[in-house]
């Protein structure tokens, strides 16, 4: 595969990250783990934000061995399914002495049988994908903004994905109260993840806070089973599916490029949309967003973009965790 897009990124080799502190959700496996190693490859300080202990020891052994001299921090421990949780990891991160991107990217992935509820009461993929990660945005938003400049912003990079696409999102119920397939409340779950982080960003822009933008990104169809062997993390071995897979699939590994550059990529704007070149995989290329004409399967789905729809999700999510809808920063 080609690595260097048209407009000259090479995914390989990221703009240095030298002297910003990164957090990572979820950096235990998957996309998580790949863009807590490109980041910290490029001279990030990482911090590993992830739900258990033993596995984000081993993320952070393996880092350590695979990036040399890499900067990566013990693990913070956060259930994101658990908002006490979420609220305690967010007074870790937000004493830090600065913090200049968070990578939401921790979430739930089940779309077999029905939808379950998780610890709080609410469907677990919408608690697990959109209600943590939107509390622990809202709560870094100070941290973040304090470190960054209008010439050099603060990053909140969001993690979407294809299935936006696929379902249609229940406005009259967003928590899915009512039950769903397992596969509508992920798809849900994801297309939730997208409109808030495209809300996040009107609501800077309204308050005139340039010090942060929100930018979302989607990995296309990314499989562990292409990517290389890490003792403890990627196991080998590949089932007759996967090696079926290897046909139109990436690897995870290049799954995290677009949310590796929708943090580190310097032209980036405010609602910015990264994914594969193609739907499914290739380099990572900006893709419209917000206040553009979506345009190919490649770019949002324009449910996501809806104002109407982002303004709803914003009150509903906001009510949810206990925050005032009208706070940004």
């Amino acid at each position: 595969m080609r690595t260097t897009t048209p407009d000259g990124w090479d995914p390989r080799r990221p703009p240095s990250q030298q002297g910003r502190v990164v957090a990572v959700t979820g950096a235990s496996s998957g996309i998580g783990f790949w863009a807590a190693e490109q980041l910290a490859g490029a001279g990030a300080r990482v911090l590993l934000v992830c739900r258990d202990r033993r596995r984000a020891d081993r993320a952070l052994a393996a880092l350590r061995e695979r990036v040399p001299g890499a900067d990566v921090d013990a693990p913070v421990l956060v259930d994101v399914a658990d908002l006490d949780a979420v609220r305690e990891g967010a007074d870790q991160l937000a004493a830090l002495d600065r913090l200049d991107a968070l990578v939401s990217n921790a979430g739930l992935v089940d779309v077999a049988g029905r939808s379950v509820v998780g610890p709080d009461g609410h469907d677990r993929a919408i608690a697990t994908n959109v209600l943590g990660p939107f509390l622990l945005t809202r709560l870094l938003l100070p941290a973040l903004a304090r470190s960054g400049t209008v010439a050099r912003p603060s990053r909140v990079a969001a993690m979407g994905s294809m299935s936006a696409r696929l379902v249609r999102v229940r406005r009259d119920d967003l928590g899915l109260a009512r039950g769903a397939s397992a596969w509508h409340a992920y798809g849900q779950s994801k297309a939730l993840v997208q409109v808030l982080a495209f809300e996040l960003q009107r609501r800077l822009d309204a308050a005139g806070e340039a010090r942060v933008l929100s930018t979302v990104a989607h990995p296309g169809y990314a499989i562990s089973a292409m990517d290389p062997p890490v003792p403890g993390i990627v196991p080998e071995g590949r089932t007759l599916v996967n090696r079926a897979e290897t046909l139109f699939a990436q690897s995870k590994e290049q799954g995290a490029w677009p949310l590796v550059r929708a943090v580190t990529d310097p032209g980036a704007r405010g609602g910015e949309f990264y994914g594969p070149r193609s739907p499914v995989r290739g380099v990572p290329t900006p893709h419209g967003g917000l206040g553009r004409t979506p345009r190919g399967l490649s770019s949002p789905a324009p449910q996501t973009l809806a104002a109407g729809l982002g303004r709803s999700a914003w009150e509903w999510a906001s009510d949810v965790v206990g925050l005032a809808s009208t706070d940004v920063v």
